[in-house]
């Protein structure tokens, strides 16, 4: 398992982002708040892992890096709003 650095934009207030960070890597997640509305997430989880969290959390999260993380969570988003004919 890798060590991966993620910017999340996390749209729930601070506590609530807290508690959902904790709740799914653990205490072990490193945070660090950047400003009002962006934390740099720091986890040790596999990239599948954090493709799953992002797609579970897609209408409050959004991964600014790493990009190839990004970019396939994107196409996971294309692939679903055409299957629902969005």
């Amino acid at each position: 398992m890798n060590c991966s650095s993620l910017k999340l934009k996390i749209k729930y207030p601070l506590i609530q982002r807290l508690l959902i960070i904790i709740d799914t890597f653990g205490t072990s997640a490193v945070m660090e708040q950047l400003d009002e509305d962006d934390m740099k997430v720091t986890v040790c989880a596999a990239t599948e892992g954090m493709r799953f969290f992002a797609l579970q959390f897609a209408s409050v999260c959004e991964i600014m890096e790493p990009k190839e993380l990004r970019d396939v969570v994107k196409s996971d988003i294309q692939e679903l709003c055409a299957k629902y004919g969005l």
